[in-house]
């Protein structure tokens, strides 16, 4: 199981926040009124929660390499991605001061759950009766919509036997 968030809003974008101009909270209609309007088509920001579960078998291979045992971990990797953003959908500049005069702000929310597979590749070999060191090798198949996705990673460590 894991968790990642990352959020680029302002402190000023609070959700409690019932006073709105134009669309966003005061102090935000402010910093983007004095905003030069070169700046507009960049403005934007994004909070992503991503909370993900794995579930995999662990299957101990019947050969070793120099002392390793190697293992096989097949499974399914559950995730749920929130994506919250905001920008500009259209505005209004004066030309000669150079600073945005009007704007419709634009929001955007997705909520996306999807199933996906891994396989972990691992090796393992007892340093004491309680020690043991292993590495081991996950690659992840995902699809985002329209769009394959793969990674891996790798992971080494120590671990102790209770």
């Amino acid at each position: 199981m894991g968790y990642i968030s990352q959020n680029s809003f302002p402190d000023v974008f609070d959700e409690s926040s019932y006073n709105v101009t134009n669309g966003v909270p005061p102090p935000v209609n402010d910093y983007i009124l004095s905003l030069p309007a070169s700046d507009a088509l960049m403005l934007g920001w994004q909070a992503y929660n991503v909370g993900y579960s794995q579930l995999y078998l662990k299957y101990q291979l019947p050969i070793s390499l120099k002392g390793f045992k190697l293992n096989v971990s097949p499974g399914v990797v559950y995730v749920h991605e929130q994506v919250a953003s905001f920008g500009l959908k259209q505005w209004n500049s004066n030309p000669i001061t150079n600073t945005i005069t009007s704007y419709t702000p634009q929001y955007s929310n997705k909520n996306i759950d999807r199933i996906t597979w891994t396989l972990g590749l691992g090796m393992r070999r007892d340093l004491s009766d309680k020690i043991y060191l292993e590495i081991d090798a996950k690659y992840i198949q995902d699809s985002l919509g329209e769009f394959e996705v793969s990674y891996g990673l790798v992971r080494f460590g120590v671990g102790r036997k209770f």
